[in-house]
């Protein structure tokens, strides 16, 4: 047996069961995530808690940042919050921001 088989052989012992913790961690988000129930939210409330204005909101939407749900009334959806992703510079430059009146309400 050469040292590198040993070493293997070693990495493989000691690594085991920190794959079966992580088997088990994973189980037990995806059972987390099937529990609770998304995060939808009209599109004047995903502009209030995201703090950009409701056209940002809709380019998020039309462009993939954000997942909308259908309420199967016409063009009327819901936003997915738990698919938001943090605001990148280049989404951050281009939002629209909110009237100082809007945002103090």
């Amino acid at each position: 047996m050469t040292i590198e088989e040993i070493i293997r052989a070693a990495l493989c012992a000691e690594l085991a069961p920190l794959r079966a913790e992580i088997r088990h961690l994973v189980a037990q988000v995806g059972a987390l995530r099937r529990t609770v129930p998304p995060a939808v939210v009209t599109v004047q409330e995903a502009s209030r808690l995201r703090r950009v204005h409701a056209s940002t909101i809709r380019r998020w939407l039309k462009d993939g940042t954000l997942r909308a749900v259908p309420t199967g009334k016409g063009k009327k959806c819901l936003v997915d919050l738990s698919t938001a992703y943090p605001p990148t510079e280049s989404t951050a430059e281009n939002a629209v921001p909110l009237p100082r009146a809007i945002e103090s309400s």
